[in-house]
């Protein structure tokens, strides 16, 4: 119930609501991966990005927890573009690069990956 209520004030822009109903969540049960990973994109939306930097971090390591095979998914690709995307609002621009071609081993295409790559590589000169 808390995380559909914190999906709800997420897509209503109403961040800090969403955030303390994904931590309700996550205080019921920490094993859940999902509450971490949008509790992630809300950090993000509210440009928190050590918040968002930790929430992914957590939900990448209980993904891999639950399935192997999920490293090699798109979602997985996603997760570590959008940590990449964090490190850069923190001039962490060769661990933004790191992540990016974590995510670019899944898909070479993976556009957000390659652009984020390029901004960070630019900033590192």
């Amino acid at each position: 119930m808390c995380e559909q209520r914190g999906h709800c004030y997420r897509l209503l822009d109403q961040h800090q609501e969403a955030i303390k109903g994904y931590v309700k969540v996550i205080e019921l049960d920490s094993s859940k991966e999902w509450p971490h990973h949008f509790n992630g994109m809300t950090y993000s939306g509210l440009r928190q990005y050590r918040g968002a930097l930790q929430t992914r971090k957590t939900y990448i390591g209980l993904r891999l927890i639950q399935s192997d095979n999920w490293i090699e998914s798109e979602q997985v690709a996603y997760a570590y573009t959008n940590k990449g995307l964090a490190y850069i609002e923190f001039s962490q621009y060769q661990k933004a690069i790191d992540r990016f071609d974590k995510a670019l081993v899944i898909n070479q295409n993976y556009t957000d990956a390659n652009n984020g790559k390029e901004k960070a590589t630019e900033n590192l000169k």
